[in-house]
């Protein structure tokens, strides 16, 4: 209660709403959206709650002037079937180093992409199984992938899946109160072990998971 709080891509301000009411009649919200039928929805969403400023702009055009203006919160749902695809991770760092000076809380506090590899049928059907597009590295030692297949969510195709990995794989994890200046991210290499079955590998599954807060 009493923390200074800012919405990043507040969209209709459902979440400026809810900071709002946590933060109490001594915090303040500045919903920051820059697409402008949204921050004009914002605007009447936001109409009966106290303590919340919209504003149509970038979060890399709000300007801190003193320390009284910097933010003890950040909160954003910038996320995507990616998990950072929608710049999270730019906007992440921008806002720490600018709008916080570096102290306070970032909601979502850290992200995790998970994956395992999967043999479905109508994966392999519908747009070639992963299989197709690589070549083996040596006898019985895997595959060396040489192109990305199309997107699709896989939630309706959940029952016909059968997992190859032995175990799922971590294959990213992000700290977005602490990301790495553009340039300086460390480069990211898994190995898999898999489950030595007759078949082809049809599909990548992958999902994300966050951590709200430090918690």
């Amino acid at each position: 209660r009493g923390d200074r709080c800012a919405d990043v891509g507040a969209g209709t301000g459902l979440l400026s709403t809810m900071l709002a009411r946590a933060c109490g009649d001594e915090g303040a919200v500045v919903a920051v959206e820059e697409y402008a039928p949204c921050a004009a929805a914002a605007r009447r969403v936001v109409g009966g709650e106290r303590g919340i400023e919209v504003r149509r702009a970038r979060s890399d055009e709000v300007v801190v002037e003193g320390e009284d203006e910097q933010f003890d919160v950040i909160c954003a749902e910038l996320l995507d079937s990616e998990l950072v695809g929608e710049g999270w991770l730019r906007t992440a760092r921008d806002v720490r180093r600018r709008l916080t000076r570096g102290r306070g809380a970032t909601m979502p506090r850290r992200g995790r992409t998970r994956a395992r590899l999967v043999r479905c049928e109508r994966a392999a059907k519908y747009y070639g199984a992963i299989g197709d597009a690589a070549r083996t590295s040596r006898e019985g030692e895997g595959l060396v992938w040489c192109r990305s297949a199309r997107q699709v969510h896989a939630r309706a195709w959940r029952r016909e899946m059968e997992s190859l990995s032995v175990e799922d794989v971590l294959a990213h994890e992000f700290d977005f109160e602490n990301v790495p200046e553009e340039g300086c991210a460390a480069t990211w290499e898994r190995e898999w072990d898999v489950v030595d079955a007759v078949g082809r590998a049809d599909a990548v599954l992958v999902w994300w998971e966050v951590d709200v807060d430090s918690k």
